[in-house]
Order: C-alpha cells, then sequence, then structure tokens
C-alpha cells in the first residue's frame, strides 16, 4: 500500500527538478529504439517539453504537419495466426505478426483514404504489394548501408541495386492440435494418392518416420506402395482416411491454413515430409519442390516463408516422354533442416541471402488504401503472402510521458484525444515501452494493468486513456496530454462538435488539473476555432505555441523568424527523410485533392476562416474550358478579349528571398475580368527579370504590363524597359486594404472569373490568400490582383463619371427640362 499524496504534495513535487537519467524525450526514444531519427524539429519540440516540465502550470500548444498514415492497399494479405485477412478487414484488437513473427495487436485503423499517389512494390521472389507513397519500409538502400526506414517513393528511384529488406523470422506460434502428424501429411501431400490412404515410397527411412508419428505404414501391393490404414479390412473409413476428409485434402491437395499456424516445430515437420518425398536437394544445398498443383507449390511457398526463409516460385511446362503434361510449379529455397532423411538432410544448407528480398517500386493508378497502427515495439507488421515487413504509424504523444514516467513515478497522466481508441492506442503504447523496456525502471502494478488506465507498482503514477467528452470524476491529472482533439474535416467544420470540444475543456479537463499540472497541446490545425485557437483567444498570454509549419512561411521584411531556422520557401526536415521534390509532391496532391485551405491550415498551421472579409469564397466565378488557344512556338492567344493587361507584384529589394513575386495575366470583356495565368514563386532580382520576360512571350497580347514601383520593381523596369514593351510603373498611393476594398464590388457582383483547379491548380491558394485578406500571412496575389482589376475595370469607369455631359443634353437643360426625383 502507498500513502496518497495530498495535491499541495504533488505542487510541491512539480517544483522539483529531478536527476534526469535522459535528458529529453528524444534521448529516452533512442535508448528504447537507436534506429529512432532526431530532427530539428524534434530537437525543438524536446526542448519546449523539457521546459513545460520545469514551469508551474505550464500550457504549451504543438502545432505540426500531420504524420500522414502510411497506407496499403485494401485487398492487402495480411497474416494473422489464424490465417489470412486482408488490410481493408482489419479492426482493432485485431491480431497480426511483427517482423520478428510474433503476434502483436492492431491498436488503430485509418479511415479509407481516395485519391492518393500509389506505387506497386515489388520483390524478386514474386510479391506485389500496392502502397501510398508514404508507406514505410525498414531497408538497406546499398548492400553496405544501414537500415533505415524509407519511403515508397524512395524504393522507387533508380539505382544500380534494388533496395534490401530482410525478411522475417520464423512466425512464433504455439503447438496445435493437428488430426494428422504434419511429418506424414506432408509426405502424403508428396507423394500420396490423392483419394486414398496409400504413399508411393522408396525410402525406407520415410517409411520408419511415418511408423514413428504412430501411424501404420504397411506394404501393400506394388514395389513402393505402402498403406496408412491398420492392419485388416473395416466396413468403416481408416483414421487417416477420415482426418484427410475431414481436413478438406482428399482429392483436393493443399495446406490447410490450421498447418500453416501451427508451432515452427510442427510446420518445419511438415516441410520436411512433403521434402523428403517429392522435393530435390541440389548439391550446393539449395532446395526444390516441384508440382503440377499450383495450389500446392503456393503452399509450399507460404509454408517456407513462415519459417523464415525465403522461396521463389516459377512456373513451366511438365513434359513426359517429349509430351507436355501442362504446367508445372517449382519452389526453390535455401534452409539447413528442410529435409528429414539423410540423404537429402546432409545436402541442406542455409544461405547468406536466404532472408535478402531486392525491392523497387513503380508508380501505378490510385487505390483505395488504408494504414493501421500495431502495438509491436519497433512498429512493424508482416504484409502480403510473403510475409514483407514494412513499418506503422507512431505518436510522439507516447515518448513524452513514459519520460516523465521516470521522471516521476507518482506523476498521474491524463492522454486525451479525439476518440477512445486513439486515446486507448496512445495509452498502450505508452504501457508498451514499459513492458518491453526494464531499463527504464518502471513496472506496471499487476491488479491495475488495463489498455486504457494503468498504475505503476508501488506508486500512484500511472495513464488514464480517455476520449474528448469522457469524465474525469475523481481522477486528478499531474500532467494533460490532449493529442489530436479533432479527427478530420468534418468534425472540424462543426460548430457544434467545437463547442462540444471546448465544453469538455472548461467544464472537465481543466477542472481535474492538480496543482501546478502542465497541460500539452499537441495537434494538426484544422479550423481557426479549433481548441487552440479558442484557447489563445480566451486565455491570451497564457499558452506559448511552437507552430512548425512545413514550408517556411516566415517574412523577414516583418521582423517575422523560423522557429528552426530555415529560409523562406524550405521545407522541414521530417523523420521519413522526406525530399524537397517529396514535400513538393505532397503540397500538390493536398492542394489538388483537398484544396488549399487543407494545406494552409493543416500543413502550415495557419487554419483561414472559410470567409473573408473583403473576398467571400463564394462571390468567385469559374470559367472551366480554355479562353485561349496555343500555337505552335507556345504563345496563347485570346479571341474575343477587349482587353489583355499583365499586373506584377515584386518582392523586396534586400531581402529578396522573403516574399513573393506575383506576375497576373488579366483579360476583359465588357465589365467582366477573367485571370488567366499567374507566376507565384520566391525569386531573387534575376529570376524576376526572367519571368517578366517568359509570361510576356506567353501571352503577346498583354501589351501592357503594369509594375508597382516597389521592392525590386523599379530595379526590373530599369533592366527590362528597353528589352520588354509596355512595362509601365505604378505607384500606388491608398493602402493595400483601400485598394482591396476599392475592387471587392466587382468580385462581389460576379464580374471576376477564375480558372477552374483543372486549368489552374494554383487557384485554390489564390482564393484562401483573399479570403484570409487583410489578416493573411500573405497579400502579395491579392495587391497583384487589386492593381491589375484597378487598371483595367473600375479606372475606366471612373474616368466615365467625369466626362461631359453631350451637348444636346445642355441644349434640354437650357430649355428647362430636368430628371424628375420622383
Amino acid at each position: 500500500m502507498t500513502t496518497a499524496l495530498s495535491p499541495w504534495e504533488y505542487a510541491a513535487r512539480a517544483f522539483e527538478t529531478p536527476e534526469r537519467r535522459w535528458a529529453t524525450p528524444g534521448d529516452l526514444a533512442r535508448h528504447m529504439n537507436p534506429k529512432t531519427v532526431q530532427t530539428p524539429a524534434l530537437d525543438l519540440i524536446d526542448a519546449e517539453l523539457v521546459r513545460l516540465l520545469d514551469i508551474p502550470d505550464g500550457r504549451l500548444i504543438v502545432s505540426m504537419p500531420p504524420q500522414e498514415g502510411k497506407a496499403l492497399a485494401l485487398d492487402t494479405p495480411i497474416a494473422t495466426p489464424a490465417g489470412w485477412t486482408t488490410m481493408g478487414e482489419l479492426k482493432v484488437g485485431d491480431q497480426v505478426f511483427d517482423r520478428h513473427g510474433r503476434p502483436c495487436k492492431v491498436t488503430w485503423v485509418s479511415p479509407t483514404w481516395t485519391g492518393r499517389p500509389c506505387y506497386n512494390v515489388t520483390t524478386g521472389d514474386g510479391e506485389r504489394i500496392t502502397a501510398d507513397a508514404a508507406h514505410e519500409w525498414p531497408a538497406k538502400l546499398s548492400r553496405r548501408s544501414r537500415e533505415r526506414l524509407v519511403e515508397t517513393t524512395v524504393l522507387a528511384k533508380p539505382r544500380n541495386k534494388n533496395a534490401q529488406i530482410t525478411g522475417p523470422a520464423d512466425l512464433d506460434l504455439p503447438d496445435a492440435d493437428l488430426p494428422i502428424d504434419p511429418y506424414v501429411l506432408g509426405a502424403w501431400l508428396g507423394d500420396g494418392h490423392s483419394t486414398s490412404a496409400r504413399i508411393t515410397v522408396a525410402d525406407l527411412e520415410i517409411v520408419g518416420r511415418i511408423r514413428d508419428a504412430g501411424v501404420p505404414c504397411r506394404k501393400a501391393s506394388g514395389k513402393y506402395l505402402w498403406s496408412l490404414a491398420p492392419q485388416g479390412g473395416s466396413s468403416h473409413p481408416s483414421p487417416i482416411r477420415l482426418a484427410l476428409i475431414e481436413l478438406g485434402v482428399w482429392g483436393n491437395k493443399h495446406i490447410p491454413i490450421r498447418y500453416l499456424r501451427a508451432s515452427q516445430k510442427q510446420r518445419l515437420a511438415l516441410l520436411q515430409g512433403l521434402v523428403d518425398t517429392d522435393g530435390y536437394v541440389m548439391p550446393k544445398g539449395q532446395v526444390e519442390y516441384c508440382s503440377t498443383s499450383k495450389q500446392l507449390a503456393e503452399g509450399v511457398r507460404d509454408l517456407v516463408f513462415t519459417l523464415g526463409a525465403k522461396a521463389v516460385m516459377t512456373q513451366g511446362r511438365a513434359t513426359i516422354n517429349g509430351r507436355d503434361c501442362g504446367p508445372k510449379y517449382r519452389v526453390r529455397f535455401y534452409l539447413k533442416d528442410a529435409a528429414h532423411i539423410t540423404r537429402k538432410a546432409e545436402r541442406c544448407k542455409d544461405s547468406s541471402v536466404a532472408r535478402i528480398r531486392y525491392v523497387k517500386a513503380t508508380p501505378t493508378s490510385s487505390v483505395p488504401t488504408r494504414c493501421i497502427e500495431v502495438d509491436s515495439p519497433d512498429h512493424t507488421y508482416l504484409a502480403g503472402r510473403t510475409l514483407l515487413p514494412t513499418h506503422n504509424s507512431t505518436r510522439a504523444a507516447a515518448d513524452f510521458p513514459t519520460w516523465v514516467l521516470t521522471q516521476n513515478k507518482d506523476c498521474r497522466v491524463v492522454v486525451a484525444s479525439y476518440g477512445q481508441n486513439l486515446a486507448n492506442r496512445n495509452g498502450k503504447a505508452i504501457r508498451t515501452r514499459v513492458l518491453t523496456h526494464p531499463s527504464l525502471g518502471l513496472q506496471i502494478a499487476p491488479d491495475n494493468g488495463a489498455a486504457h488506465e494503468w498504475s505503476l507498482a508501488g506508486h500512484e503514477g500511472g495513464v488514464l486513456s480517455v476520449g474528448i467528452g469522457a469524465g474525469l470524476t475523481g481522477r486528478p491529472a499531474d500532467l494533460l496530454v490532449i493529442d489530436d482533439p479533432i479527427k478530420d474535416r468534418k468534425e472540424a467544420d462543426s460548430e457544434t462538435y467545437r463547442e462540444n470540444v471546448w465544453d469538455w475543456w472548461t467544464d472537465v479537463a481543466s477542472t481535474r488539473l492538480a496543482p501546478g499540472a502542465p497541460v500539452l497541446l499537441i495537434l494538426t490545425r484544422w479550423h481557426e476555432d479549433d481548441l487552440a485557437g479558442r484557447l489563445l483567444a480566451h486565455e491570451p498570454g497564457l499558452w506559448r505555441v511552437i507552430n512548425i509549419p512545413a514550408q517556411a512561411d516566415h517574412d523577414p521584411a516583418k521582423g517575422e523568424t523560423d522557429p528552426l531556422g530555415r529560409r523562406p520557401g524550405e521545407f522541414m526536415v521530417s523523420a521519413r527523410r522526406r525530399t524537397p521534390e517529396q514535400w513538393e509532391r505532397r503540397k500538390a496532391t493536398a492542394i489538388t485533392s483537398k484544396g488549399s485551405r487543407t494545406w494552409t491550415a493543416l500543413y502550415q498551421g495557419r487554419p483561414s476562416p472559410a470567409e473573408g472579409n473583403a473576398f467571400k469564397r463564394d462571390w468567385w466565378q469559374q470559367y472551366d474550358q480554355p479562353l485561349w488557344l496555343v500555337r505552335d512556338d507556345k504563345s496563347h492567344i485570346v479571341t474575343h478579349a477587349d482587353e489583355l493587361i499583365m499586373s506584377w507584384d515584386m518582392a523586396f529589394k534586400d531581402l529578396s528571398s522573403s516574399d513573393y513575386v506575383v506576375g497576373q495575366v488579366w483579360m476583359r470583356r465588357g465589365a467582366d475580368a477573367y485571370l488567366l495565368d499567374q507566376v507565384h514563386d520566391r525569386m531573387d532580382f534575376v529570376a524576376t527579370c526572367q519571368a517578366v520576360r517568359q509570361l510576356a512571350a506567353k501571352w503577346p497580347q498583354a501589351l501592357l504590363k503594369i509594375v508597382e514601383e516597389k521592392a525590386n520593381g523599379a530595379a526590373v523596369i530599369n533592366s527590362l524597359r528597353h528589352k520588354v514593351p509596355g512595362i509601365v510603373p505604378e505607384n500606388p498611393t491608398d493602402s493595400k486594404e483601400a485598394r482591396a476594398a476599392a475592387v471587392s464590388p466587382l468580385v462581389e457582383a460576379g464580374n471576376v472569373h477564375l480558372p477552374a483547379p483543372e486549368l489552374a491548380p494554383w487557384v485554390g491558394l489564390f482564393i484562401d490568400e483573399a479570403a484570409g485578406f487583410p489578416n493573411g500571412k500573405h497579400d502579395d496575389q491579392v495587391d497583384a490582383m487589386s492593381q491589375a482589376l484597378n487598371r483595367l475595370v473600375l479606372a475606366p469607369l471612373l474616368a466615365e463619371t467625369d466626362e461631359q455631359q453631350p451637348e444636346e443634353f445642355e441644349e434640354l437643360d437650357e430649355l428647362g427640362y430636368a430628371i424628375s426625383p420622383y
């Protein structure tokens, strides 16, 4: 029994600085798994988590890009202790195998995703799995390199030799209750008669091994024919025949699934029976098994993989005396103990490459995919018929609480998430770390070890996992970790759900905090009014915010900095070693499949409102067919246009990489304006000049080119004035807000048309920037637009109002005519 501590004793402990075996959660993570990748982002988070623990009543919000599920196609075969299932059929609580062949549980299953880039991942032994681009594989990229986690896109890169994945160890399963001794079944499958309890055997060692198993094996008519039935006739079927019928192999030779999921000893005996009777061992030790039954050959291949070896299956033609007898199937592999009889067993051997599998990936059409998480210590599980090791998802919410418990075993941790299943997964991940790493010095209390609620032996500390909305009555928290309070866009856009989350925080979670208890909120930003947004609005100055955007988007001209010290436009270094090219593809996929609002919110941590103050999203008109013709020289020509102009907004000359350069091409037809093209990128002076020349060549009808005479504008004008015709400087006197407000009625009236995303993938970001104006991070596209619309539409309208009235109106005035006010 332990004596309960008072709330003030817990508060006193919070102020203590304990001796820490691991300085940071990252140090602890690397202790538990030396292959843990530490990135600059994780270094920053580690420092903030340590700071959070050292400050009484600390409050920390960490916003990061989402860990995209590393998904596989729904029809991917997944081995289970009971047989086979598919990725699409898995559910939480199901058992699969980790790469060491040990059963592990599925702790989380993602929704079904569509529209994600997919690849066919193939191995030299014939496996093919369809995986998404971000799926992870424990692979070596060269013979001398170390194994590390790589994404599917890395496997797709050309290289001299394909990447290597080490196959699994043999499946770790208990003895099964089998109706026929496995060696006897293997021998019958190899050389037995399909509809008879008889076997053709020339080697007496095989006969002796069958008899040792307690099965009668007596000589029958024929030189090498043996009967497996008892001596003496009987009107009843023999036990062996009944067992073969029960297994479903009578007249249908195959390996029953219960034998493929028997113990290692039983599976090896089954293989020995097959090899002894119908296998051949080559002089160099490779085993070959041939059969005209594809089903039986596939079973032998699967059996070999369950024993931790690699098997290759090929197809050929069976012939007898030159006569074609149909297809045959050959299975080849190395395995030291594959045979029992002496003449074959002496030749069998293992190979140094017996478990090495060469793997590559090629792009394929997108298919529905899902992701799972498992509770194996290294987060791996086996996929495909040939048990290919692959990696599952993991969450940072587990390392920090584990680290905290190593500092204070009496710390009562509450882990909350959008749903109970996710909360249980996090709680179980912490529990697994404790159970599998005795070096942590932690032990689960034997009478309190449920996945969702457990405590440490001899201490008050432990973990309680709850879903958002669950009660915490009588459950004080010395540390509260809230991981992803919102699941998806549907919940984020629901005002009711957001209110429920806020009510849970104000009425439940915050009331159960012990004195001095820190709170960590880890989330991907879905909505400006999500829990993070509410906390910052209602508790200003209390919360410390660390937002790590996927791509640095700060503006040094405004004194802004990036939390990781990156240059504007630079992508973050991810634990998955995603390259800038992969980030660009991820960005493009997010924008085209889910909209730029998703990229801005989830990946940049800057959720924008569905509607802006100046430009509402539903005001914009859209055209979905090209309004131009493309000539052989790639120039674009517009017909039926009243006017075309080009509008440029430049970056600052002394901080050329801090902001965007924007060039737009606009067309007017009557009172309507159409955005035809846009350049939007960070550029230095040379690149900016080149972009102006290229856009001018692409749209030769846009003779007027308005360039705002700020930042690099003046320098660009001077450089290109005599090289590109029609450049006119613009020196606005009104503010950005005033200029946008002046053209806003044109957008509201439906006079401004934008290209559909199919014509211009960038249009979503344009709408997002306009929606967030003037409070958004950037306004370059809005500036270029307001400049163009002012010159193209607004200025001509205002000029008309200043014209003198026609002479005939003056004559009517002199005659006393007037326009009635009624």
